[in-house]
């Protein structure tokens, strides 16, 4: 020990830089632990910090708080280190170094530490606000009501909104030493030169409240708006994420869902389906009656079908037939729809099979057959091309 000792007081006899041995070995071992330990002291401290909200948020495993929060307290707790490690530094005076009061070297790295700080800081709270947002959208999945879901969100963008407001003017008076009350009141004769430069965000962020208020649509409704049809996923401030049919992510400003008419297609208590079957010209009457009729049987049979349907020879004066079928489908939702249209659709085109008919194309076809004793002298004139010849 007396060995050791010895040799630290010999460290300290040891000047660089107008710095002695003894503090570089310190201010190293400082910053080397901080590399070295950040991850693990991280780790650990947002254990301790889950203990306390684990009452409110049973639902959230550990493992998932602890990677929410680990990058920005694994970069508060360095910053915490590096200030640490240079406590024990001491500026050259041969480097002729103004003070921090005064702008030089000495300030821009105060005042980077500072800032650097004060971001790790909101970091870390934007963080614990994203934790009580999971925390709160899962216990919204719980319950019916798709408002709750659709608020949380909105909310959590609001709340860092707001705090990042806080701590811009917090940075603004502690780190650059301006007066916030002198900044928020030339925010008074600015004011409309920022809100002719923000009119559109603000235009946009107002019909994100009146979509809150008037409820047009929540998350998970299909809606037609702006000439596009989708799901809609995300309310935000400014605009509205909706997954499309063909799953492509649109996004679409606010203001656009609100000034034009929007179509909830979830609120529909039905969906109606109308589509033509066409018929060869010459399919006798009684075949055509008893098509009509196994339709309709088929159509009214399904559980999922009501009693408004219709099905009629609709045209006759082309080169086809063409019976009209036309129902409704008590689905609220698209794909439900899709699903019964498509079982219909395969029990339709059976009920045509069954009776030999096919669906025809608009041409005509005639046969010249010779004698059926003399089958080689068949042939064929038509209008189709020869692959589409039957």
């Amino acid at each position: 020990m007396e060995s050791v000792a010895k040799f630290w007081n010999l460290l300290g006899q040891y000047i660089i830089l107008e710095n002695s041995l003894q503090n570089i070995v310190i201010s190293t071992t400082i910053l080397l632990g901080a590399f070295v330990l950040r991850r693990f002291l991280s780790i650990q401290l947002n254990k301790f910090i889950y203990r306390f909200v684990k009452s409110i948020s049973s639902d959230i495993p550990v493992k998932e708080f602890v990677d929410l929060l680990h990058r920005p307290i694994a970069f508060f707790i360095s910053l915490l280190l590096l200030y640490f490690a240079f406590i024990f530094i001491e500026y050259p005076s041969a480097w002729h170094l103004s003070s921090s009061r005064r702008f030089g070297m000495k300030m821009l790295i105060e005042k980077s530490y500072q800032l650097l700080l004060f971001i790790s800081v909101i970091w870390t709270v934007f963080r614990i606000i994203d934790f009580f947002a999971l925390v709160l959208k899962k216990k919204a999945l719980e319950t019916e009501s798709k408002v709750q879901e659709q608020l949380v969100p909105f909310m959590r963008q609001l709340t860092k909104l707001i705090i990042g407001l806080v701590f811009f003017f917090v940075i603004l008076a502690i780190v650059f030493k301006v007066n916030v009350g002198a900044v928020i009141a030339g925010l008074g004769i600015g004011g409309l030169a920022v809100a002719l430069a923000g009119k559109e965000t603000l235009e946009n962020l107002l019909a994100s409240f009146a979509i809150f208020v008037d409820r047009p649509f929540v998350t998970g409704d299909l809606i037609k708006a702006a000439g596009y049809t989708g799901s809609v996923e995300t309310v935000g401030f400014r605009t509205t994420r909706i997954r499309t049919i063909d799953k492509s992510l649109l996004t679409i400003p606010n203001k656009q869902l609100v000034d034009q008419p929007l179509e909830n297609l979830s609120s529909r208590i039905y969906h109606r389906a109308k589509f033509n079957i066409s018929l060869y010209s010459q399919t006798p009457n009684e075949t055509i009656k008893i098509i009509i009729k196994k339709i309709e049987e088929a159509i009214t049979s399904h559980s999922k079908t009501n009693e408004n349907y219709n099905v009629f020879l609709d045209d006759i004066s082309g080169h086809t037939l063409d019976i009209s079928v036309i129902y409704q489908v008590n689905a609220a939702e698209y794909e439900d729809f899709c699903k019964v249209k498509e079982e219909l659709n395969y029990t339709i085109k059976e009920i045509v099979d069954v009776f030999g008919e096919e669906l025809e194309y608009p041409a005509s076809i005639v046969y010249l057959r010779a004698a059926k004793e003399n089958t080689s002298n068949l042939s064929i004139t038509s209008t189709l091309p020869t692959s589409q010849i039957h």
